[in-house]
């Protein structure tokens, strides 16, 4: 058996995680339970997770020049992507609902104009 460091083990795991969340992603995309927008960000996290993965061993170094454990160091940054997809997808809802203000109001004004029950003929 061969002797890998805590990082190996922890890199693999991390190379692994971005597999499965890539074969997740295409697998739903394709019974089209995700628009392709959204899967192709979700596969470029887990693209981004598997390049990460390759360099697990400069995160305790930055770590230290942080001032804080590499562990902080991988939860800092998840936190940081975490908060970069709400906000877009607060951006994606907000287009929606305006779209959606937009059509009510569009169906409002067509109505006033032309009745459909009981207005003049």
């Amino acid at each position: 058996m061969i002797a890998l460091s805590t990082t190996a083990k922890q890199a693999l795991v991390m190379a692994g995680a971005g597999v499965a969340l890539v074969a997740l992603v295409v697998l739903i995309a394709r019974k089209q339970l995700i628009t392709v927008r959204y899967a192709l960000g979700w596969i470029s996290i887990g693209l981004l997770v598997i390049i990460g993965s390759l360099f697990a061993g400069l995160v305790p170094g930055l770590g230290e020049v942080a001032g804080m454990s590499p562990t902080a160091v991988l939860l800092v940054g998840a936190v940081v992507v975490l908060v970069g997809i709400a906000i877009q997808l607060s951006i994606s809802v907000s287009g929606l609902q305006r779209q959606l203000r937009d059509a009510i109001e569009r169906e409002a004004l067509n109505n006033a104009v032309h009745p459909k029950n009981g207005g003049e003929a």
